[in-house]
Protein backbone atom coordinates (compact mmCIF):
# COMPACT_ATOMS: atom_id res chain seq x y z
CA UNK A 1 0.00 0.00 0.00
CA UNK A 2 1.37 3.43 -0.96
CA UNK A 3 0.69 6.18 1.81
CA UNK A 4 0.43 9.61 0.88
CA UNK A 5 1.12 12.47 3.35
CA UNK A 6 -0.95 15.24 3.48
CA UNK A 7 1.28 18.33 3.97
CA UNK A 8 -0.10 20.97 6.95
CA UNK A 9 -0.64 23.83 4.45
CA UNK A 10 -2.74 21.30 2.20
CA UNK A 11 -5.35 21.01 5.05
CA UNK A 12 -5.53 24.45 5.65
CA UNK A 13 -6.50 25.52 2.67
CA UNK A 14 -9.67 23.34 2.63
CA UNK A 15 -10.66 23.78 5.91
CA UNK A 16 -10.43 27.81 4.80
CA UNK A 17 -12.47 26.63 1.16
CA UNK A 18 -14.71 24.59 3.56
CA UNK A 19 -15.21 27.92 5.96
CA UNK A 20 -15.88 29.89 2.58
CA UNK A 21 -18.53 27.82 1.58
CA UNK A 22 -20.69 27.01 4.41
CA UNK A 23 -20.13 31.66 4.71
CA UNK A 24 -21.44 32.00 1.66
CA UNK A 25 -24.39 29.58 1.68
CA UNK A 26 -25.45 31.49 5.17
CA UNK A 27 -25.32 34.88 3.85
CA UNK A 28 -27.14 33.53 0.60
CA UNK A 29 -30.13 32.19 2.78
CA UNK A 30 -30.16 35.05 4.93
CA UNK A 31 -30.53 37.04 1.63
CA UNK A 32 -32.86 34.69 0.54
CA UNK A 33 -35.47 35.18 3.76
CA UNK A 34 -35.02 38.83 3.59
CA UNK A 35 -35.93 38.88 -0.07
CA UNK A 36 -38.99 36.85 0.99
CA UNK A 37 -39.94 38.59 4.14
CA UNK A 38 -40.35 41.87 2.07
CA UNK A 39 -41.22 40.16 -1.23
CA UNK A 40 -45.44 41.36 -0.90
CA UNK A 41 -44.79 44.64 0.86
CA UNK A 42 -45.95 47.60 -0.74
CA UNK A 43 -47.13 51.23 0.50
CA UNK A 44 -49.46 50.98 3.48
CA UNK A 45 -51.81 53.80 1.65
CA UNK A 46 -51.92 51.29 -1.79
CA UNK A 47 -54.85 48.59 -2.40
CA UNK A 48 -53.47 46.32 -5.21
CA UNK A 49 -56.03 45.01 -6.82
CA UNK A 50 -56.39 42.02 -9.65
CA UNK A 51 -58.61 41.79 -12.19
CA UNK A 52 -58.90 38.28 -13.05
CA UNK A 53 -61.54 38.18 -15.99
CA UNK A 54 -59.87 37.09 -18.96
CA UNK A 55 -63.19 35.09 -19.87
CA UNK A 56 -64.83 38.74 -20.01
CA UNK A 57 -62.80 40.66 -22.13
CA UNK A 58 -64.18 40.10 -25.36
CA UNK A 59 -67.87 40.63 -24.44
CA UNK A 60 -69.09 43.60 -26.36
CA UNK A 61 -71.74 44.81 -25.04
CA UNK A 62 -71.12 44.88 -21.20
CA UNK A 63 -68.27 46.40 -20.05
CA UNK A 64 -67.38 44.10 -16.73
CA UNK A 65 -63.82 45.17 -16.88
CA UNK A 66 -64.23 48.95 -16.80
CA UNK A 67 -67.16 48.50 -14.10
CA UNK A 68 -64.76 46.39 -11.58
CA UNK A 69 -61.79 48.90 -12.12
CA UNK A 70 -64.37 51.69 -11.50
CA UNK A 71 -65.29 50.04 -8.40
CA UNK A 72 -62.29 49.20 -7.05
CA UNK A 73 -60.74 52.60 -7.72
CA UNK A 74 -64.05 53.82 -5.45
CA UNK A 75 -63.29 51.45 -2.78
CA UNK A 76 -59.67 52.38 -2.57
CA UNK A 77 -60.98 56.54 -2.42
CA UNK A 78 -63.52 55.63 0.37
CA UNK A 79 -60.58 53.90 2.40
CA UNK A 80 -58.69 57.19 1.84
CA UNK A 81 -55.55 55.23 -0.28
CA UNK A 82 -55.28 54.87 -3.93
CA UNK A 83 -55.67 51.93 -5.38
CA UNK A 84 -53.14 50.23 -8.29
CA UNK A 85 -55.06 48.11 -10.33
CA UNK A 86 -54.26 45.32 -13.21
CA UNK A 87 -54.71 42.62 -15.07
CA UNK A 88 -53.99 39.34 -13.85
CA UNK A 89 -51.16 37.71 -15.67
CA UNK A 90 -51.01 34.46 -17.83
CA UNK A 91 -48.37 33.06 -15.01
CA UNK A 92 -49.65 34.73 -11.59
CA UNK A 93 -50.50 32.69 -8.92
CA UNK A 94 -53.29 34.33 -7.47
CA UNK A 95 -53.83 32.56 -4.31
CA UNK A 96 -49.90 32.87 -3.29
CA UNK A 97 -50.31 36.80 -4.54
CA UNK A 98 -52.72 37.67 -1.59
CA UNK A 99 -51.05 35.28 0.99
CA UNK A 100 -48.02 36.55 0.64
CA UNK A 101 -49.22 39.86 0.48
CA UNK A 102 -48.42 41.00 -2.74
CA UNK A 103 -52.10 41.62 -3.84
CA UNK A 104 -54.49 43.00 -1.26
CA UNK A 105 -58.01 42.09 -3.52
CA UNK A 106 -58.39 39.79 -6.61
CA UNK A 107 -61.48 40.79 -8.97
CA UNK A 108 -62.78 37.49 -10.70
CA UNK A 109 -65.76 35.80 -12.19
CA UNK A 110 -64.56 32.72 -12.34
CA UNK A 111 -64.64 31.99 -8.19
CA UNK A 112 -63.81 27.99 -8.85
CA UNK A 113 -60.74 29.23 -9.56
CA UNK A 114 -60.13 30.59 -5.71
CA UNK A 115 -62.31 29.35 -3.44
CA UNK A 116 -60.35 27.55 -0.95
CA UNK A 117 -59.68 27.47 2.89
CA UNK A 118 -56.74 29.90 2.32
CA UNK A 119 -58.93 32.80 1.10
CA UNK A 120 -61.93 35.03 2.10
CA UNK A 121 -64.58 35.54 -0.66
CA UNK A 122 -66.79 38.84 -0.60
CA UNK A 123 -70.85 38.73 -1.24
CA UNK A 124 -70.99 38.82 -4.81
CA UNK A 125 -70.96 42.80 -6.81
CA UNK A 126 -74.32 42.54 -9.28
CA UNK A 127 -73.99 38.43 -9.36
CA UNK A 128 -71.33 39.57 -11.61
CA UNK A 129 -68.00 39.16 -9.46
CA UNK A 130 -66.52 38.28 -6.38
CA UNK A 131 -63.74 39.60 -4.37
CA UNK A 132 -61.23 37.49 -2.77
CA UNK A 133 -58.41 38.12 0.01
CA UNK A 134 -56.64 36.23 2.27
CA UNK A 135 -57.19 35.03 5.18
CA UNK A 136 -54.15 36.53 6.92
CA UNK A 137 -55.70 39.63 6.41
CA UNK A 138 -58.89 39.57 8.23
CA UNK A 139 -59.01 43.64 8.48
CA UNK A 140 -59.17 44.09 4.69
CA UNK A 141 -61.47 40.99 4.16
CA UNK A 142 -64.01 42.63 7.01
CA UNK A 143 -64.38 46.21 5.63
CA UNK A 144 -64.37 45.02 2.03
CA UNK A 145 -67.40 42.45 2.76
CA UNK A 146 -68.98 45.87 4.50
CA UNK A 147 -68.38 48.30 1.95
CA UNK A 148 -69.77 45.82 -0.55
CA UNK A 149 -72.59 45.17 1.21
CA UNK A 150 -73.39 48.96 1.73
CA UNK A 151 -72.77 49.77 -2.20
CA UNK A 152 -76.70 49.06 -2.77
CA UNK A 153 -77.08 52.24 -0.89
CA UNK A 154 -74.55 54.68 -2.42
CA UNK A 155 -76.50 57.67 -4.36
CA UNK A 156 -74.67 56.93 -7.04
CA UNK A 157 -75.09 53.46 -7.67
CA UNK A 158 -77.49 53.59 -10.25
CA UNK A 159 -75.64 55.98 -12.38
CA UNK A 160 -72.38 54.04 -11.99
CA UNK A 161 -74.19 51.09 -12.76
CA UNK A 162 -75.74 52.16 -15.72
CA UNK A 163 -72.99 53.31 -17.32
CA UNK A 164 -71.19 50.07 -17.33
CA UNK A 165 -73.84 47.43 -17.27
CA UNK A 166 -76.87 48.85 -19.77
CA UNK A 167 -77.00 47.44 -22.78
CA UNK A 168 -75.90 49.92 -25.66
CA UNK A 169 -74.80 50.19 -28.79
CA UNK A 170 -71.86 51.94 -29.89
CA UNK A 171 -72.01 50.88 -33.87
CA UNK A 172 -75.16 53.02 -33.96
CA UNK A 173 -77.22 55.81 -32.11
CA UNK A 174 -80.28 54.27 -30.50
CA UNK A 175 -83.48 56.16 -29.02
CA UNK A 176 -81.98 56.09 -25.59
CA UNK A 177 -78.19 57.37 -26.71
CA UNK A 178 -80.06 60.19 -28.94
CA UNK A 179 -81.78 61.49 -25.75
CA UNK A 180 -78.92 61.17 -23.46
CA UNK A 181 -75.82 62.12 -25.91
CA UNK A 182 -74.77 58.88 -24.97
CA UNK A 183 -71.93 56.64 -26.46
CA UNK A 184 -69.83 54.68 -23.63
CA UNK A 185 -68.71 54.91 -20.17
CA UNK A 186 -65.90 57.32 -20.59
CA UNK A 187 -68.12 59.75 -22.23
CA UNK A 188 -67.28 62.60 -19.70
CA UNK A 189 -63.21 62.11 -20.35
CA UNK A 190 -63.90 61.31 -24.01
CA UNK A 191 -65.97 65.58 -23.78
CA UNK A 192 -63.02 66.79 -21.15
CA UNK A 193 -60.22 65.02 -24.04
CA UNK A 194 -61.72 67.12 -26.77
CA UNK A 195 -62.13 70.28 -25.19
CA UNK A 196 -58.54 69.85 -24.05
CA UNK A 197 -57.12 68.38 -27.97
CA UNK A 198 -59.54 70.79 -30.00
CA UNK A 199 -61.59 68.03 -31.45
CA UNK A 200 -65.07 67.05 -31.42
CA UNK A 201 -66.09 64.70 -28.75
CA UNK A 202 -68.27 62.34 -30.97
CA UNK A 203 -64.70 62.35 -33.34
CA UNK A 204 -62.55 61.22 -30.91
CA UNK A 205 -65.67 59.02 -29.49
CA UNK A 206 -65.09 57.07 -33.22
CA UNK A 207 -61.85 56.92 -33.54
CA UNK A 208 -61.43 55.22 -29.44
CA UNK A 209 -64.19 52.46 -30.32
CA UNK A 210 -62.35 51.56 -33.38
CA UNK A 211 -59.29 51.44 -31.70
CA UNK A 212 -60.20 49.05 -28.80
CA UNK A 213 -64.24 48.73 -28.67
CA UNK A 214 -64.35 50.90 -25.36
CA UNK A 215 -62.10 48.25 -23.73
CA UNK A 216 -59.68 49.46 -21.23
CA UNK A 217 -58.01 46.07 -20.93
CA UNK A 218 -57.51 46.10 -25.12
CA UNK A 219 -54.18 45.16 -26.29
CA UNK A 220 -52.78 44.21 -29.66
CA UNK A 221 -50.22 41.85 -30.67
CA UNK A 222 -47.77 44.76 -31.40
CA UNK A 223 -47.75 46.07 -28.11
CA UNK A 224 -50.44 48.90 -28.26
CA UNK A 225 -52.74 49.43 -25.08
CA UNK A 226 -55.53 50.75 -23.74
CA UNK A 227 -58.90 52.50 -25.23
CA UNK A 228 -56.32 54.89 -27.19
CA UNK A 229 -53.95 51.97 -28.33
CA UNK A 230 -50.58 53.48 -27.38
CA UNK A 231 -47.95 52.11 -28.15
CA UNK A 232 -45.64 51.10 -24.92
CA UNK A 233 -42.77 54.07 -26.25
CA UNK A 234 -45.93 56.72 -27.19
CA UNK A 235 -47.68 55.50 -23.83
CA UNK A 236 -44.31 56.48 -21.44
CA UNK A 237 -43.59 59.51 -23.39
CA UNK A 238 -46.95 60.86 -22.70
CA UNK A 239 -46.55 60.10 -19.15
CA UNK A 240 -48.97 56.90 -19.37
CA UNK A 241 -48.40 54.74 -16.59
CA UNK A 242 -51.64 53.12 -15.72
CA UNK A 243 -52.50 51.40 -18.83
CA UNK A 244 -56.24 50.41 -17.62
CA UNK A 245 -57.02 54.24 -16.79
CA UNK A 246 -59.72 55.32 -19.09
CA UNK A 247 -59.07 59.16 -18.03
CA UNK A 248 -55.15 59.37 -18.42
CA UNK A 249 -55.24 57.18 -21.87
CA UNK A 250 -57.74 58.50 -23.63
CA UNK A 251 -56.45 62.34 -22.53
CA UNK A 252 -52.75 60.80 -23.98
CA UNK A 253 -54.51 59.28 -26.85
CA UNK A 254 -55.92 62.92 -27.96
CA UNK A 255 -52.96 64.93 -27.52
CA UNK A 256 -50.95 62.61 -29.32
CA UNK A 257 -53.85 63.08 -32.37
CA UNK A 258 -53.67 66.56 -32.02
CA UNK A 259 -49.68 66.68 -32.08
CA UNK A 260 -49.73 64.30 -35.20
CA UNK A 261 -52.64 67.07 -36.89
CA UNK A 262 -50.58 69.83 -36.12
CA UNK A 263 -47.42 68.54 -37.74
CA UNK A 264 -49.94 67.56 -41.36
CA UNK A 265 -51.05 71.01 -41.18
CA UNK A 266 -47.66 72.67 -41.38
CA UNK A 267 -47.35 70.58 -44.68
CA UNK A 268 -50.16 72.46 -46.22
CA UNK A 269 -51.98 69.32 -46.85
CA UNK A 270 -56.01 69.23 -47.67
CA UNK A 271 -57.48 66.46 -45.51
CA UNK A 272 -55.82 66.65 -42.67
CA UNK A 273 -58.06 65.09 -40.28
CA UNK A 274 -57.85 62.29 -42.68
CA UNK A 275 -53.99 62.21 -42.91
CA UNK A 276 -53.89 62.53 -39.28
CA UNK A 277 -55.87 59.36 -38.29
CA UNK A 278 -53.96 57.35 -41.15
CA UNK A 279 -51.18 58.58 -39.08
CA UNK A 280 -51.96 57.65 -35.72
CA UNK A 281 -52.35 54.05 -37.20
CA UNK A 282 -49.76 53.50 -39.62
CA UNK A 283 -47.11 55.83 -38.13
CA UNK A 284 -45.83 59.25 -39.54
CA UNK A 285 -43.00 57.54 -41.98
CA UNK A 286 -45.20 55.35 -43.45
CA UNK A 287 -47.57 58.45 -44.19
CA UNK A 288 -44.24 60.21 -45.62
CA UNK A 289 -43.57 57.32 -47.88
CA UNK A 290 -47.56 56.83 -48.89
CA UNK A 291 -47.69 60.98 -49.97
CA UNK A 292 -44.00 60.62 -51.61
CA UNK A 293 -45.40 57.14 -53.25
CA UNK A 294 -48.57 59.02 -54.61
CA UNK A 295 -46.27 62.30 -56.29
CA UNK A 296 -43.98 59.38 -57.88
CA UNK A 297 -47.19 58.20 -59.50
CA UNK A 298 -48.49 61.73 -60.45
CA UNK A 299 -50.80 61.91 -57.95
CA UNK A 300 -51.56 64.72 -55.45
CA UNK A 301 -49.79 64.14 -52.00
CA UNK A 302 -51.79 66.28 -50.55
CA UNK A 303 -55.16 64.99 -51.04
CA UNK A 304 -56.27 62.07 -49.12
CA UNK A 305 -58.37 60.28 -51.88
CA UNK A 306 -55.00 60.49 -54.07
CA UNK A 307 -53.04 59.35 -51.07
CA UNK A 308 -55.68 56.82 -50.31
CA UNK A 309 -55.37 55.07 -53.76
CA UNK A 310 -51.89 54.88 -53.72
CA UNK A 311 -51.61 53.31 -50.32
CA UNK A 312 -53.71 50.58 -51.60
CA UNK A 313 -51.58 50.68 -55.01
CA UNK A 314 -48.51 50.18 -52.14
CA UNK A 315 -49.62 47.19 -50.62
CA UNK A 316 -50.78 45.28 -53.35
CA UNK A 317 -46.91 46.20 -55.25
CA UNK A 318 -45.15 44.53 -51.93
CA UNK A 319 -48.12 42.04 -51.20
CA UNK A 320 -48.81 43.39 -47.94
CA UNK A 321 -51.98 44.75 -46.12
CA UNK A 322 -50.12 47.50 -43.94
CA UNK A 323 -51.19 50.21 -45.59
CA UNK A 324 -54.81 49.25 -46.66
CA UNK A 325 -55.38 48.22 -42.90
CA UNK A 326 -54.50 52.44 -42.02
CA UNK A 327 -57.37 53.15 -44.94
CA UNK A 328 -59.77 50.98 -43.86
CA UNK A 329 -58.95 52.58 -40.31
CA UNK A 330 -59.79 55.81 -41.58
CA UNK A 331 -63.01 54.98 -43.24
CA UNK A 332 -64.55 53.32 -40.15
CA UNK A 333 -63.36 55.92 -38.35
CA UNK A 334 -65.20 58.31 -40.33
CA UNK A 335 -67.93 56.33 -40.71
CA UNK A 336 -68.53 56.13 -37.36
CA UNK A 337 -67.64 59.79 -36.47
CA UNK A 338 -70.58 60.70 -39.02
CA UNK A 339 -73.30 58.05 -37.12
CA UNK A 340 -72.44 59.98 -33.66
CA UNK A 341 -72.74 63.25 -35.26
CA UNK A 342 -76.74 62.90 -34.55
CA UNK A 343 -75.44 63.29 -31.01
CA UNK A 344 -75.80 66.41 -29.70
CA UNK A 345 -71.85 68.39 -29.30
Amino acid sequence: MIKVAIKPPVVRFYCILAIVLASGVFLLCRLFRELESGRGSHPSDTLVCILAMPELQYMSDELYIGYCYDLMKAYAADRGKTASVRLAGRKDNLRNLLLDGSADIVCTAAPKVLKGDSLCSSTPLDNLFLCFTGKNNPAESALLEAWIRAYDFRPDRESVRNRYLRPFNPRGTDTLARSEGYICPYDRFIRNAADVSGFDWRFLAAMLYQESRFHIEAASFSGAVGLSQLMPSTAAAMGITDRLDPESNIMAGALYLRKIYQRIRRTRCNDCLEFALAAYNVGMGNLSNAREHAAAKGLDPNLWADVRSSMILMDKEAESSVYTQAVLYVDSVLSFYRRYKVLPR
